[in-house]
Formats: C-alpha cells, sequence, structure tokens
C-alpha cells in the first residue's frame, strides 16, 4: 500500500534529554508530574514541589529556571516515556504499510502497537503516577498541551488511524477509521487514568499479569473484528 509522504514513524520524543541521567533531576519531575496532576498547574508551588522531591526550592530553577518550564519539561519526560516503550513496535508498523496490503500483517502490526500502550498505561507504576497529569491537558489544555498533542497523540492517532484503514484495505484514512483509532486508543484510558473506577467495577484488587492478560485478549479480539 502506497502512503503519503507525511506519514512517518511517530516520535514520540524529537530526542533523549542529555540531563536524563541526573537523578535529582528526575526526582523533581515526577514529584512536579504528580503534584500536578492531583491539584492542577495553578493550585502546585514550587515550594511544595521541592518539599515533595525533597530537595531545596533552588534547585528547581537551577534545573528548570521556573514553574512553566518545569511543568513543559513533566510533559516531555511523560512523552520520552512513550517513545522508549512504543518506538520498535511503531517502526515496524510504517514499514509495513509502506511496504505491504496484506490486512493479516497490518493487524499483527496494530496488535502490537497497542499491547506496547497497554503495558506502558496498565502495568507501569511511573506512568499511573503520570495518568492524571496527562488527562488534565486533555479536559483543560495548559502550558503543555501542546506538546502532549503534536508529539503524543496526533502521531499515535494517525499510525492507528492509518493501519486500521490497512486492515480494511482503504488507500487513505477515512473520517470512520480515525474514529475507530480514537475509540481503541481512549479504551485503554480506563486502566489508567480511571483505574480506580475499572477495579471497582471488576472487582480487583489489582491489575496483574492474569488481569492484565484478560484485557489483552478482549483488546485483541477488538482488534480481530475489524473488517472492511
Amino acid at each position: 500500500m502506497t502512503n503519503p509522504a507525511p506519514l512517518k514513524s511517530p516520535r514520540w520524543s524529537s530526542a533523549t534529554s542529555s540531563s536524563k541521567g541526573d537523578s535529582t533531576r528526575q526526582t523533581i519531575l515526577l514529584a512536579a508530574a504528580t503534584a500536578f496532576g492531583d491539584k492542577g498547574y495553578d493550585a502546585v508551588s514550587t515550594r511544595e514541589i521541592a518539599r515533595l522531591a525533597g530537595v531545596n526550592q533552588p534547585a528547581i530553577n537551577y534545573y528548570f529556571k521556573g514553574k512553566e518550564e518545569l511543568y513543559r519539561a513533566c510533559a516531555e519526560a511523560i512523552v520520552d516515556e512513550f517513545y522508549e516503550h512504543t518506538q520498535q513496535a511503531a517502526d515496524e508498523a510504517v514499514r509495513l504499510l509502506q511496504s505491504t496490503r496484506d490486512p493479516n500483517a497490518l493487524r499483527g502490526a496494530l496488535r502490537s502497537v497497542i499491547r506496547e500502550l497497554s503495558v506502558l498505561l496498565i502495568l507501569s507504576e511511573q506512568h499511573q503516577s503520570w495518568s492524571a497529569f496527562v488527562a488534565r491537558e486533555v479536559r483543560n489544555p495548559g502550558p503543555a498541551h501542546q506538546i502532549i498533542f503534536t508529539r503524543l497523540w496526533e502521531p499515535g492517532i494517525e499510525l492507528v488511524a492509518w493501519l486500521v484503514a490497512g486492515i480494511k484495505g482503504h488507500r487513505k484514512v477515512e473520517p470512520q477509521s480515525r474514529i475507530e483509532a480514537i475509540l481503541l486508543l481512549s479504551s485503554l484510558i480506563g486502566f489508567g487514568d480511571g483505574r480506580s473506577v475499572t477495579l471497582r467495577v471488576m472487582k480487583w484488587d489489582r491489575i496483574g499479569e492474569a488481569e492484565f492478560a484478560l484485557i489483552d485478549e478482549v483488546v485483541t479480539r477488538q482488534i480481530d473484528a475489524i473488517t472492511g
């Protein structure tokens, strides 16, 4: 299947930060993302973040030069996390989209992309602490909305939409395929940001390997049900 030039492998992150290995910076980011996710941008002070991170307040300015830059850095860190967990599956999906029209191969690629996202959204403890941050930016766009939209949501939805269209044998993405992509990706949020509700409804204490296997089985069936 020949795709338009704009379809490229999504780059959830433009680059991995050279300071990623700095443990103090990472501690501040984790504390900040959790605080911002819980209370929102306006309700959190850098003083509170410093206290939660166990650092002196000047450390915030040293690493981030202020609250807004810190907030944006949280978004970049979240995008980096998606990049690290999903890039291999995304690269392979784009390769197949550009080289084959075999619906079974494209279906397999879609399963791989969704499974990698599921592992991150459902099983990663770090992402659980950050899911509220992303959810707030989706509901009420703030300083980090453009980062999350252009580097995470838009390329992710577009890739899944192309895979759905390819499975159906279409040469372009119709609105229906894009809606199906949005619904498929959004369904995973119930096990991330909506985890407390999901656990209560399912009468689960936690989502472990057995619970994840069941979720993965159901999502796989949804993908297998995609037809032209």
